[in-house]
């Protein structure tokens, strides 16, 4: 972040960093497999249920293939297809939301 000292930082490619986003992504979904680690205490937005965690980071896996289907066509449709394969967010009983708790500091902003 030192302007003087770089005035012109070499950025890293979009390509690059979906295809590394999407590696990531893919390992850290077999920690939410049922044999997988347990999400405990917590957990506001799916109280520690993996299976629709799991939900939630295959549709990630799907923004992140369909964002590259201009790019890099191939591994946008194996991320694509693992992404439908595994399961995806189909309805609004799969949203993911931000539940405001009732003590402070995470009760609601319109309660104050």
């Amino acid at each position: 972040l030192d302007i003087d000292k770089y005035p012109l930082p070499k950025y890293d490619k979009a390509s690059d960093i979906y295809a590394s986003l999407i590696t990531r992504l893919k390992a850290d979904l077999v920690n939410l497999k049922p044999t997988g680690t347990v999400l405990r205490g917590g957990d506001i937005y799916f109280d520690g249920n993996n299976g629709r965690w799991e939900k939630f980071g295959n549709s990630l896996l799907l923004k992140l293939g369909i964002a590259l289907a201009d790019i890099n066509p191939s591994l946008a449709q194996s991320t694509v297809n693992d992404a439908i394969t595994g399961g995806v967010m189909a309805s609004s009983a799969d949203n993911c939301e931000f539940k405001y708790l009732e003590a402070s500091p995470n009760e609601n902003p319109i309660y104050q």
